[in-house]
């Protein structure tokens, strides 16, 4: 059964982490647990014990459905209760997986105890409603860059599925359906290493970048694709090597997505290029 509401102590020196990671929804090892959360729903039914296999090594994942009509949210999210709330600001990354084939979108949200938020679009971390498994990685910058009063030391609600502001009325419930999975905070980008996901370790420099980008993993990647802010894919390489040379002087300055991919699992983060 998934740890969600009591505290794993390891020792860091003997496993060799390289990381603080605090875990919420998975069964990948990890150096802390949540202690205490409440994981709510509104116009969805939640099971948090649904058979699947996920990204994360284990057998249990999160289903979220919808269930009623004409309420004016479908979201689920994650609640840690007490004053001050969750305090993460010793953690510098939200990682998660999250795999779905609806036809009305949803977004990620993050809310401190005084209800500042920030929102964000999991498509632009490389998710894709194709029924497919995808795990994403928000760095907390991110969060700061959208809202510079939120205060990760005193988080109140994590949404891992919240239907688009203004659109509740156009989804149709039984159609809204998710699954979510090896959620957790980190201290390090890097992926943390289970049986199904085979991208634990990765590493791309320089970012930003004007030429020539480096990317090295510990596993050898499929594919590795790029993407503009728009979604398009601008560049697409298959390496034959975990580490790679890329020459991207042929790309506009921006902001890129680029996902990696390893059989049908994917990790996705971010580069500029000046």
């Amino acid at each position: 059964m998934k740890k969600i509401t009591f505290m794993l102590s390891l020792v860091l020196v003997s496993l060799g982490y390289s990381q603080s990671t605090l875990g919420y929804y998975t069964e990948a090892t990890v150096t802390e647990t949540v202690a205490t959360q409440n994981l709510n729903g509104d116009g969805v039914t939640i099971n948090s014990t649904f058979a699947d296999s996920g990204t994360d090594g284990g057998n249990q994942v999160i289903e979220v459905v919808g269930n009623t009509g004409g309420v004016s949210n479908y979201q689920g999210y994650f609640n840690y209760p007490g004053s001050p709330n969750q305090d993460l600001s010793s953690y510098s990354y939200y990682h998660f997986s999250m795999k779905s084939s609806s036809p009305q979108p949803t977004i990620i949200r993050f809310e401190d105890a005084t209800g500042q938020q920030a929102n964000f679009d999991p498509t632009t971390y490389g998710f894709s409603y194709d029924g497919n498994w995808h795990t994403m990685v928000i760095p907390f910058t991110d969060i700061s860059s959208q809202n510079s009063s939120f205060d990760f030391t005193d988080v109140n609600n994590i949404f891992f599925v919240k239907s688009t502001p203004g659109d509740a009325g156009s989804v149709v419930p039984e159609t809204y359906i998710f699954y979510i999975d090896h959620v957790y905070f980190s201290t390090s980008s890097d992926v943390l290493s289970t049986e199904n996901f085979e991208i634990t370790k990765f590493n791309l420099y320089p970012n930003p970048a004007k030429s020539e980008l480096n990317i090295s993993t510990n596993s050898a990647l499929d594919i590795i694709q790029f993407y503009s802010v728009l979604g398009q894919e601008v560049l697409v390489v298959r390496p034959t090597e975990n580490s790679s040379t890329i020459n991207i002087s042929n790309l506009k300055s921006g902001l890129y997505l680029i996902k990696l991919t390893v059989g049908s699992n994917t990790i996705s983060t971010k580069f500029i290029k000046e």
